[in-house]
């Protein structure tokens, strides 16, 4: 790890971002799962050779064993950085939504590699699971009319209005379907993602 090259990265990301706020909001003993961790080495690696080796020189090339829990401090450090590195500052939660969605597109370790449920059952899966996932935030999805749900997430100091929207954007792709989605705050850390069916 080249820890100047992941300074100079996450200092241009706490000029564009809360970045720097966030993180003394999270608590240290919350966590989520090494392979979102995981997943985002890949999608790295999906967004080009470049992209990938700056990544892994801030941040090192490391495998983490899929189901421990790791801080999700470091997961939202990271996410952000390889957002910052493929997209730029400008663009820091643009990349932020396109990154999770692509890596909850890659979602076959929960559903099982041949599994594609329709949206309602994945995201009632999603949201049984995902008190395993994280130790820190609750989803909890509710049916809003035809082909309509209302994702309500508390306490998910993962950005709500760009990786919680790209993630459920992302486990729409994973089933087969185009969806638009819409996000309404009520602090920082909770929020309702509207999704439906396009």
């Amino acid at each position: 790890m080249d820890r100047d090259e992941a300074e100079l990265i996450l200092r241009e990301c706490r000029a564009v971002t809360d970045l720097e706020w966030r993180l003394a909001q999270i608590p240290p003993d919350a966590a989520c799962r090494g392979a979102f961790l995981n997943m985002l080495d890949k999608r790295a690696g999906q967004l080009g050779h470049a992209t990938q080796s700056a990544y892994r020189r801030a941040f090192g090339n490391q495998r983490l064993p899929p189901f421990r829990m790791v801080p999700v401090a470091r997961y939202v450090t990271q996410l952000v950085a390889l957002s910052h590195v493929h997209f730029g500052s400008a663009r820091a939660h643009e990349g932020i939504r396109e990154i999770v969605s692509e890596t909850f597109g890659m979602t076959s370790f929960l559903f099982g590699a041949t599994s594609r449920p329709g949206m309602a059952g994945a995201l009632l899966f999603a949201e049984r699971m995902w008190r395993t996932l994280v130790n820190y935030s609750r989803m909890i999805c509710q049916p809003d009319g035809p082909d309509r749900w209302v994702v309500s997430f508390s306490n998910e100091y993962v950005w709500v209005e760009s990786a919680m929207r790209g993630g459920l954007e992302g486990l729409g792709k994973f089933c087969g379907l185009e969806v638009e989605t819409d996000v309404k705050l009520r602090s920082p850390f909770d929020g309702d993602v509207t999704v439906w069916v396009k």
